[in-house]
């Protein structure tokens, strides 16, 4: 035994005597008291039966009390070690479990095997996405397996409306590939995962563009930088089971949702055009089913190329020459079958339109 613990154990049996002293004395008192009165022995007995287990009971609260008052547990009244009580023991938090290089290859093959076959990787376990840069890591093994080169970025979430259906806060960006690319007009067979189709626009890099500011200067320097606009319609899609997390990190390493564009007519030249104001209209098999305007995508479409640009240069890297930015929908998304066909209008800018099978 310690030295700590012999004083604890004196001092707990000093505190013990001390109250079989002061039972004693009160017994004596009560019994002169009783003697004084002139009474009976039995009514004196009755006394001390009511009198001491209330005069405990008094003590018992007023030590609560002054413990509670003093924020810690009541033994540390009678100058004892405070123990803490069970329910206020902290436990320690779960730890994240991060995934290891194998791992994220794992996930990687098994996305790029959905992605080749327009099924869905029931083994991903996105789940367990520890966090955004795990995300991402996912997401570049990806690419890197489907050895499919991209010619600029792809972004979605751009809307309050779809970034609420996609459980995002902020937008959700991926590399354009190459083959996720499509003529105005094509036929696209329906993969399983599709969320929706929306409708916006596609901004071309006439040179690079590092960092920008925000608000509208930054927006003037995106559009500076860009050469060309087209109307654009996009699909969106997950290659994971339904189950799974629907999320900023699920959704940025399942490739940014990506699944495929439709590249309509150029916007003319020329400062005039007005696209954030400009309605743009969805319609399936020539009926209009929802509506948007520019605005709706980060305040206006050049937003996108803004945003972009500081997401790039956050991580060291920047817009080149001859990339191109989608800007997500300005319409929501609309839910499609195999056999529809839909159309995006932006009112005298043109159409552009996809077959589904």
């Amino acid at each position: 035994m310690n030295g700590g613990a012999r004083r604890l154990r004196a001092r707990s049996a000093r505190r013990l005597v001390a109250r079989y002293v002061a039972a004693g004395a009160v017994l004596v008192i009560v019994g002169a008291a009783g003697w004084a009165l002139g009474l009976s022995v039995s009514a004196t007995v009755a006394t001390l039966c009511i009198g001491l287990p209330a005069m405990a009971l008094i003590r018992h609260f007023a030590i609560r009390e002054h413990g509670r008052r003093r924020g810690g547990p009541s033994d540390a009244m009678a100058g004892g070690t405070a123990e803490p009580r069970p329910w206020r023991i902290a436990r320690p938090k779960p730890q994240i479990m991060t995934l290891g290089p194998d791992e994220i290859e794992r996930i990687a093959e098994s996305l790029a095997s959905a992605h080749r076959s327009g099924g869905e990787s029931l083994d991903a376990g996105l789940h367990r996405l520890a966090g955004m840069d795990e995300a991402e890591d996912v997401q570049e093994a990806t690419l890197r397996i489907l050895a499919d080169g991209h010619v600029g970025y792809a972004l979605c979430a751009t809307s309050p409306m779809t970034a609420r259906l996609l459980g995002c806060t902020e937008p959700v960006i991926a590399p354009l590939r190459r083959g996720a690319l499509l003529d105005d007009g094509s036929t696209f067979l329906l993969p399983r995962g599709i969320i929706g189709v929306g409708a916006g626009y596609c901004f071309v890099l006439g040179h690079p563009l590092g960092e920008v500011s925000e608000g509208p200067a930054g927006e003037r320097e995106a559009a500076d930088a860009c050469l060309a606009c087209h109307l654009e319609l996009h699909m969106v899609g997950r290659r994971v089971p339904h189950g799974t997390p629907l999320n900023a990190s699920t959704a940025t390493a399942d490739l940014g949702l990506d699944v495929v564009h439709v590249l309509g007519p150029r916007v003319r030249d020329g400062r005039p055009v007005d696209l954030a104001s400009t309605e743009v209209r969805i319609d399936l098999d020539g009926h209009a089913v929802t509506r948007g305007r520019g605005a709706d995508t980060l305040g206006a479409p050049i937003g996108a190329v803004a945003w972009t640009a500081r997401w790039l240069a956050g991580r060291g890297r920047r817009l080149e020459a001859g990339e191109v930015v989608t800007t997500g929908s300005c319409t929501g998304l609309v839910r499609v079958v195999p056999g529809q066909r839909v159309r995006a209008s932006f009112e005298d800018l043109g159409t552009v339109s996809l077959d589904l099978v």
